[in-house]
C-alpha cells in the first residue's frame, strides 16, 4: 500500500525514489501525479535546491505518466529535504 504522507513513506526508508515521493506529495496536495511536466518541474525544482539526485540503475514500475518516459532518481529523505519539498509549488 502506498504512503499517503511524506512522513509516512519517511518511515519506510531514508533514501526514496523521486516517483513516490512525487506520487506522495500529490496525494497530500490533491494533485494528479501522471503529469510528467509537473513531475519534471519537480526534479527541475529539486535540483535548483541542490539536492543530490542520484540516477536509479533499476527502472520503477511506473516508469510513465500518462505515455511520457520518466527518470527515477534516489533522494535522502531526511530533515532538511522534506520542507524543501513541501514548499514545491506547481507551475500552470
Amino acid at each position: 500500500m502506498r504512503a499517503k504522507t511524506l512522513e509516512e513513506l519517511r518511515k519506510t526508508l531514508l533514501y526514496q525514489n523521486t516517483v513516490d515521493v512525487w506520487m506522495t506529495l500529490c496525494t497530500e496536495k490533491g494533485w494528479e501525479w501522471r503529469d510528467a511536466d509537473a513531475y519534471q518541474q519537480f526534479i527541475d525544482f529539486l535540483r535548483a535546491q541542490g539536492v543530490s539526485l542520484a540516477t536509479l540503475k533499476v527502472k520503477h514500475s511506473v516508469n510513465q505518466f500518462a505515455g511520457k518516459p520518466v527518470q527515477t532518481y534516489s533522494i535522502r529523505l531526511d530533515d532538511t529535504l522534506m520542507p524543501k519539498v513541501k514548499e514545491f509549488k506547481q507551475e500552470s
